[in-house]
């Protein structure tokens, strides 16, 4: 009785290493796996928010344009007057010609 449970655990023990090993090579194969596949899913994330967040600051600014394009023509005639006017109005000593 005692040699067949001794042969007994043997193979118990042969069998548990070998599916430590295999254990082992999968965890190491998954984790590449897992490595390289969240890699190249963050990057894909990356460029999706990248591209989603340029074209939400486009559509705002559009918007914020579109709905103020009143007041912008109001500030630009402004400018314009104050640019005429700061080139038509003279400044300092005018000097005398010699005629």
């Amino acid at each position: 009785m005692a040699i067949t449970s001794a042969v007994g655990d043997i193979f118990n023990a042969f069998y548990e290493l070998i599916a430590s090993v295999f254990g082992a090579v999968y965890s190491v194969i998954h984790a590449a796996v897992s490595i390289v596949v969240g890699f190249f899913t963050g990057l894909f994330n990356l460029v999706f928010d990248v591209l989603q967040g340029a074209f939400h600051a486009v559509g705002s600014s559009a918007k914020l344009v579109l709905h103020n394009v009143d007041k912008f023509i109001w500030v630009g005639i402004g400018v314009t007057l104050a640019v005429v006017v700061a080139r038509l109005s003279t400044q300092g000593r005018q000097v005398k010609s010699k005629a």
